[in-house]
């Protein structure tokens, strides 16, 4: 198999280089870019597997067969590779999507992973780089926050209520 997607990570100054790219950051700060801006599409799917069965050895689908087996109780949810590299591995997205940047992370009830002080770090320099507002970040914290089920369409959802 065959992977479109960088397994090189930017860290700290680093992610200047970085700057117009989304991609995924893992449990310890580092960025792989997946895509030029706005270009996500399918992608972190194919990255999510290409990192998972590379760098891990991990077969996705079987990794996840065995969870939905040892946790019966979240059999009907429908994950993609990349919500199992997310939810299952702790990584966090980033991504600019209907004209503001995007951030998904992982939700500790699947597999106890809250997002790190390394990976909003980098988050932080991210929309930096990027001159996204600061307002985005506020949806790496809703897992901390308790407002789980809120969707963060167009990053303006949290704006509302603050």
């Amino acid at each position: 198999m065959s992977y479109s997607v960088r397994l090189v990570p930017y860290k700290g100054e680093q992610l200047l280089q970085a700057r117009n790219h989304d991609g995924m950051i893992s449990p310890e700060g580092e960025f792989y870019i997946v895509a030029e801006r706005g270009d996500m599409d399918y992608r972190h799917d194919s990255f999510a597997e290409g990192y998972l069965s590379l760098r891990k050895n991990i077969h996705v689908e079987k990794f996840y067969r065995d969870y939905l087996d040892m946790h019966p109780q979240y059999s009907n949810i429908r994950f993609s590779y990349k919500d199992v590299l997310i939810h299952l591995f702790g990584f966090t997205n980033y991504e600019y999507r209907n004209g503001c940047a995007e951030i998904d992370v992982p939700n500790p009830k699947y597999a106890g992973y809250k997002m790190t002080d390394e990976q909003f770090r980098t988050l932080q320099g991210l929309v930096y780089v990027n001159r996204d507002s600061n307002d985005v970040l506020m949806q790496a914290l809703r897992y901390e926050k308790g407002m789980e089920e809120m969707e963060f369409q167009y990053g303006k959802s949290f704006q509302k209520r603050r």
